[in-house]
């Protein structure tokens, strides 16, 4: 954003609106279960937000993943791959759709997203939204 300015391609504007619709949707999904979100994806953890278990205060690691409504899959690095995987209790994939007036869809949770690291030369991997959908469930 800072080298394009006003001429960002319209592309990677809405991707990141997409993004930044997804991670407000988590936020409040964490809210609304007596969490406490915290923002932490300029920190390039693997994910990201932090959210404290309102009751045990154990710390969930979600990694969100906004995507338009009917997109086919979504994008994960290696890094967010390897972080989850190191994480395989308290590690969320949160994957959000939101639709083309900008209303997210409720987010979806998939636990134990990945069983193990790519090979270090991958740089990120493709994966079928409606694959992971299908093994996801409301956040909890």
């Amino acid at each position: 954003g800072l080298l394009w300015g006003e001429d960002m391609p319209a592309a990677i504007r809405d991707r990141r609106i997409t993004e930044q619709i997804a991670m407000q949707a988590v936020m409040e999904a964490e809210i609304a279960l007596g969490h406490s979100p915290r923002d932490v994806s300029a920190d390039n953890l693997g994910y990201d937000i932090e959210s404290r278990d309102g009751e045990s205060g154990q710390l969930r690691f979600i990694e969100v993943k906004g995507r338009r409504a009917g997109a086919e899959t979504v994008t994960v690095t290696y890094n967010e791959i390897r972080a989850l995987c190191n994480r395989p209790d308290t590690g969320i994939l949160a994957i959000v759709e939101v639709d083309d007036d900008g209303e997210p869809y409720p987010p979806r949770y998939v636990w134990r997203a990945f069983e193990r690291e790519p090979h270090f030369s991958v740089a990120s991997v493709n994966y079928n939204i409606d694959d992971l959908l299908t093994v996801s469930e409301e956040p909890g």
